[in-house]
């Protein structure tokens, strides 16, 4: 501490410049970890959403193999019924 008030004394100017470029970096380094959780945030979002969107599409996928099963099996019973 003493030394922060020696350079204070003798290099006034200097000194305070020391100060707001270290606020600065201070600043910045809570701006860095403000937008690397933000980016996480996003990551973990989409990474959701397209979970999302393949389970749908698996199910709708599923859906639609049942459906086309069902559909097949009406048209041999249609069809056998008529012959």
């Amino acid at each position: 501490m003493k030394n922060c008030a020696f350079l204070n004394i003798i290099f006034p100017a200097s000194f305070q410049s020391l100060k707001l470029t270290f606020l600065k970096i201070k600043e910045l380094s809570h701006t860095h970890s403000i937008i690397n959780s933000l980016l996480k945030s996003t990551q973990l979002n989409f990474r959701s959403m397209l979970e999302l969107y393949m389970s749908l599409k698996l199910q709708f996928t599923f859906i639609l193999k049942i459906t086309h099963e069902e559909v097949s099996s009406f048209q041999e019973i249609f069809i056998l019924e008529f012959i």
